[in-house]
């Protein structure tokens, strides 16, 4: 009864690393410690956090294939003890060679343990490293358990724009005319009660060729001064229905990056398909273009529109 209680009352930890790898594979450098109790969403965390939290870990992501950025469980514990055995990393770092680390967190008392602490530590870290469990951020997919909420959270949002649509148009129905009763008033046309609801499906073959075209790579087209070329964009009408049923997992295959952001805007024709500067190679993320009405948009917004 004991151990059932304090499995309700405190689920798994883990403490991980981030780690830069070699173009071989081999490990480079550790770059930051953490602890969580899902390490492969809290590397997905790590992976899109903007560059104001913390600009050195960011600056891992933005310079290097994420294919070189591997997360490696080093100890799976309580929350407590994974948190300590967190802030022993970071208040050590200097006696571990490979360490680099960029966490913000060094402030804060010492702790002290009536043991060995280092070779400890290094048991600890010599064994995640031997076993070598964990994910690259460039193929890293959510967790079971989020990929369920975020499922359930996109059903409830998409029943409510629909539960607002129809309530809508029922509002603004006139009163029905029945000709063979007096007391009736208002239009006997059937068109008066027609939704205008969007069609929740489109063909397969139409959605997987929409699918592909977001999944290209983000490409500059020369002279032409164009994001993408015009070929891969997709037709608006036939937008609602790719994304209804789609997956974080298949999602995230099309954004991974900021081009990939860029082009997938373009694609979907939420922003203008030309470049900000012919000469340049890349562009401000904080306000990634104009809509078609010349209104500024930024990348949230345009992720926002599906999510």
């Amino acid at each position: 009864m004991v151990a059932l209680l304090e499995a309700i009352i405190e689920p798994d930890h883990y403490v991980y690393g981030l780690f830069l790898l070699n173009i071989d594979g081999s490990i480079d450098h550790c770059f930051y410690i953490g602890e969580s109790d899902s390490p492969q969403d809290r590397l997905l965390g790590h992976r899109n956090e903007e560059m104001k939290k913390n600009r050195a870990k960011w600056q891992y992501f933005k310079k290097y294939d994420h294919a070189r950025i591997r997360m490696i469980v080093l100890l799976k514990n309580t929350m407590g003890c994974c948190s300590v055995i967190e802030k022993l990393f970071i208040q050590n770092e200097d006696k571990f060679g490979n360490f680099r680390l960029t966490n913000l967190e060094r402030g804060g008392e010492k702790i002290t343990l009536k043991c060995d602490t280092i070779a400890g530590l290094r048991d600890i870290l010599n064994l995640g490293i031997s076993n070598n469990q964990g994910y690259n951020a460039d193929s890293v997919q959510h967790s079971p358990a989020v990929k369920q909420r975020k499922s359930k959270a996109r059903v409830v949002r998409s029943e409510e724009r629909h539960t607002e649509n129809i309530s809508a148009k029922l509002e603004a129905l006139p009163p029905f005319s029945n000709p063979n009763n007096p007391m009736s008033n208002g239009s006997s046309s059937a068109e008066n009660i027609q939704l205008n609801i969007p069609p929740p499906t489109i063909e397969d073959e139409i959605r997987d060729s929409n699918v592909k075209k977001l999944k290209e790579s983000y490409v500059f087209t020369g002279g032409k001064k164009q994001l993408v070329n015009d070929n891969t964009l997709l037709d608006p009408s036939t937008i609602n229905g790719t994304f209804l049923n789609m997956v974080e997992s298949e999602f995230d295959m099309i954004v991974h990056d900021n081009h990939s952001s860029l082009a997938f805007a373009a694609r979907c024709q939420l922003i203008k398909n030309t470049q900000k500067c012919p000469n340049c190679k890349s562009r401000d993320m904080k306000v990634i273009g104009t809509d078609r009405t010349g209104r500024k948009v930024t990348l949230l917004w345009t992720i926002s529109v599906f999510f």
